[in-house]
């Protein structure tokens, strides 16, 4: 791998990582995932996904498969139920998921952040007042998180393999 291309690399994973702080702020205070946010964490993840080789077509119609299921999921829960399964900010927030990261990563993601808001949501109900009579889970912050976990490990490997280029010069 180029040194220019490890720099840009490193600089998508800190723009990125950058960006899921302010989904997860946002979303845990006022359960708004910012549009501009989610247009922001395409430029650098594009281009980084890229530069890996990932199958942006294939990426592209999963992420309007699933966006579309859970739009149309939503909707129907909505009309029957007069309940909101999940945010459409979410949905948005899944759909560049899906474009920025291989398929089986971002629906393993998707699962471990399932798992963590179901087990983590219970304390912030007893432990923060403001979530002692809410119903909706800031499942943004979540996705997030773990989200956040995963680019943290992969910026750390990007350091290292920037340093051991340095020094092998």
């Amino acid at each position: 791998m180029l040194r220019g291309s490890v720099n840009t690399a490193l600089l998508s994973s800190f723009l990125l990582l950058f960006a899921f702080i302010i989904i997860m702020s946002t979303d845990y205070l006022f359960y708004l995932i910012p549009n501009a946010v989610l247009i922001f964490m395409l430029a650098p993840g594009l281009y980084r996904s890229i530069q890996l080789g990932v199958s942006l077509l294939s990426n592209i119609f999963i992420a309007l498969g699933a966006v579309l299921l859970l739009t149309l999921l939503t909707r129907h829960f909505e009309a029957r139920k007069q309940k909101q399964i999940i945010g459409y900010g979410d949905i948005k927030l899944i759909g560049v998921l899906f474009l920025l990261y291989p398929v089986w990563a971002t629906t393993v993601g998707i699962w471990f952040s399932a798992a963590l808001s179901l087990m983590v949501f219970p304390f912030l109900k007893i432990f923060q007042k403001r979530f002692s009579n809410e119903r909706k889970i800031p499942f943004g912050f979540f996705l997030s998180v773990v989200f956040l976990v995963i680019e943290f490990f992969k910026l750390q490997y990007k350091i290292e393999s920037l340093f051991s280029n340095f020094l092998s010069i």
